[in-house]
């Protein structure tokens, strides 16, 4: 079952209320693109990013799976459905930094984003990479 990606347009906050609330307090820059996740036509998430091509890089800013939905492996599938973007954009990287959502351990977060195949970057231990290899 896949994972479909919804451009946020202006003024579209979302059908649920984790996923709305999300939406409002996500911080975006002028690269920012925002997409609600959506699995079977249900909102399971959202997701942010930058795209950098002078760094050959997508810049993962935010994911989230709504809490109902957690433990069933979504956010990996979230994840995989990233760096299948940044494959098809032809980057060479995802790159992020492991900042949970308020009552999440710091560290059991980068533990996660370490068996997803993310490693801290050189000289910068705050932020996270993965070498995205080949086409899609």
């Amino acid at each position: 079952m896949m994972i479909e990606f919804a451009a946020i347009l202006d003024g579209y906050v979302g059908r649920d209320l984790e996923v709305s609330q999300r939406i409002l307090a996500s911080s975006k820059g002028r690269r920012t693109q925002q997409f609600i996740a959506r699995r079977n036509g249900a909102e399971i998430g959202f997701v942010s990013f930058d795209e950098l091509p002078e760094m050959n890089c997508l810049a993962l800013c935010e994911l989230f799976v709504v809490t109902r939905f957690r433990g069933r492996g979504l956010g990996k599938l979230l994840l995989e459905a990233v760096e299948a973007r940044a494959r098809a954009e032809g980057y060479e990287w995802v790159t992020l930094s492991p900042w949970p959502l308020v009552g999440f351990p710091v560290d059991r977060l980068a533990t996660w984003y370490r068996k997803q195949g993310y490693s801290e970057r050189t000289g910068c231990p705050t932020e996270f990479e993965k070498r995205i290899e080949g086409p899609l």
